[in-house]
């Protein structure tokens, strides 16, 4: 085995334990995940000098992404707990890092294998601790009975699940062999019996839109005559603004279907908390990841806006939690990196003759639509979320 074969190697088992760590909330009960994280950094750290220094390789970038990663360093000065935002901020950029390596050395479908191979070590061991250890595997409380395998939510293992079955369907539209194809298929079997068995319907929704959005946007690009396609995609868009009245009109009653309301389970409470307090400090934010600190002015207010007994380490919703980490002045930077990304998305899927073109596209719907329910944008513990997004953005600038 030569070196290349070796360190092509690490890299795969490195990043597949780094892939399941920032899993949300996978093995947080069970494993010091901090721990071995900071193992996959030094490791990854290492790799990227070797690569630069001796190797000479340059690598490119997005640099809106490093704006965004430079007014988190920023933030610091005044942060209530500045070393604190350092110490998140460094392993930002080493996040980012990692992803720019990856996708200047590795191409799509080998970071989906990878990515896949994550899914299902998580997949198998949500089974084995649901089934042998109940009490840790499934809620005992509110949600008595719905499954979280080895997460500490049930919304957490659906809305992971959702996203590795996204990057598997399409997965399996590029792997060669009855037998590989069979085993992904029965994979994604048993994580859709994972969504089902937690009983989370955001999951479930995600899932579902995702995938419908991907056929048709596969469906779109393979139309090659202008005005056809431009009817088609008229066609699905007034059955969207239609689809979008509807459940606008109706939402209490939808939503009522489901077990919810139109309060989304108490988190509208948290947003009116929310939108005061980022109108406090609206420019620059209360620094990065440093308002969720037991005792802060943020937390306490939060808290004390609750008319319930919940414990909350969120806003659940990635977008008011950017702004009140970095400010509005952090979104007008993350608004033109997406711009950008779905520019380049359109841009890609014209010209790319790869089936799996329409990918980029599909996982950033899968993202905004995750966002107004959950807080999984920047700073994550779903910092995958974040890891995807730089890579899909370096590959555009790869293959333009």
């Amino acid at each position: 085995m030569n070196n290349g074969r070796v360190w092509r190697f690490l890299d795969s088992i490195f990043f597949i334990i780094l892939v399941m760590m920032l899993s949300w909330t996978a093995y947080k009960e069970w494993l010091p995940k901090d721990t071995i994280l900071w193992f996959v950094y030094i490791y990854f750290a290492f790799r990227i000098l070797l690569t630069f220094l001796i190797e000479k390789k340059v690598f490119k970038f997005n640099f809106t992404i490093f704006i965004i990663i430079f007014l988190c360093f920023l933030s610091m000065f005044w942060s209530i707990a500045p070393s604190y935002t350092l110490k998140n901020s460094i392993i930002l950029l080493i996040q980012t890092l990692i992803m720019i390596y990856m996708a200047n050395l590795y191409k799509i479908k080998d970071i989906l294998i990878l990515i896949s191979c994550s899914g299902t070590i998580i997949t198998v061991s949500s089974f084995i601790v649901a089934i042998l250890y109940p009490d840790m595997g499934l809620n005992m409380d509110k949600y008595y009975g719905a499954w979280e395998g080895i997460f500490t939510h049930k919304n957490n293992i659906a809305e992971v699940m959702a996203l590795y079955i996204l990057f598997e369907v399409f997965l399996i539209k590029v792997l060669e062999g009855k037998i590989k194809k069979s085993l992904i298929f029965f994979i994604i079997l048993l994580q859709i019996i994972l969504i089902l068995l937690s009983q989370s319907t955001t999951g479930l929704f995600l899932l579902v839109f995702s995938l419908v959005f991907s056929q048709i946007l596969i469906y779109l690009s393979s139309i090659k005559q202008t005005y056809l396609k431009a009817s088609i995609t008229s066609f699905f868009f007034l059955m969207f603004i239609f689809v979008s009245g509807i459940l606008l009109i109706y939402s209490s009653k939808i939503l009522g279907l489901f077990g919810k309301d139109l309060t989304f389970t108490g988190r509208d409470v948290i947003w009116d908390a929310a939108n005061y307090l980022i109108g406090l400090k609206l420019i620059g934010g209360y620094g990065f990841k440093s308002t969720f600190i037991e005792g802060s002015f943020f937390y306490n207010y939060i808290l004390s806006y609750l008319d319930f007994n919940i414990t909350i380490g969120t806003l659940h919703n990635g977008f008011l939690e950017l702004i009140s980490y970095i400010g509005v002045l952090g979104m007008v930077f993350f608004l033109l990196a997406l711009i950008l990304y779905i520019v380049r998305s359109f841009m890609y899927m014209k010209l790319s003759s790869s089936k799996l073109k329409v990918l980029p596209l599909t996982f950033i719907l899968y993202v905004l639509i995750l966002n107004t329910q959950e807080s999984a944008l920047l700073g994550s513990e779903f910092a995958l979320i974040w890891c995807i997004f730089v890579y899909f953005q370096t590959i555009f600038l790869l293959e333009r």
